[in-house]
């Protein structure tokens, strides 16, 4: 029989301490991926938004030179930018790259408060052991 004494839970603190330095890879790696997805849905909403405000600029321009110079192409060509002005806005509300934008970072945002959280915790128990119970718990 051993001298040494189990602390409460039956599991001796390396595997509590392993357990959270675990959990803690997780959540690095998974606010590491959720950043990078964020950045990538920021930027797509970012062209989205600027590609259909362009080409609605551009389409009132055409318009407006049309009618100053009456040329077939001027036609022809605003009524192209006013069909891409529509395919972009229907690109944009089909993969909705805004909304994915902050679907990820409201998970981002739990995931720093989480890191927060455990960190905190950390400190206030500096001088305690860690338990299997505390990382689970």
């Amino acid at each position: 029989m051993s001298n040494t004494a189990e602390p409460v839970g039956g599991c001796p603190p390396p595997v509590a301490t392993v357990a959270l330095a675990h959990v803690e890879n997780e959540i690095a790696h998974h606010i590491s991926s959720l950043n990078s997805k964020r950045t990538f849905y920021r930027r797509r909403s970012f062209v989205q938004t600027v590609s259909a405000s362009v080409l609605g600029a551009l389409t009132t321009f055409l318009i407006g030179l049309g009618q100053i110079y009456p040329r077939a192409w001027l036609s022809a060509a605003s009524l192209a930018s006013a069909g891409l002005t529509t395919v972009t806005a229907a690109w944009a509300g089909w993969l909705g790259a805004r909304q994915a934008w902050v679907i990820h970072q409201v998970s981002l945002n739990k995931f720093y408060a989480l890191r927060s959280r455990i960190e905190l915790d950390k400190l206030s128990r500096a001088h305690t052991e860690i338990t299997l119970e505390t990382v689970n718990g």
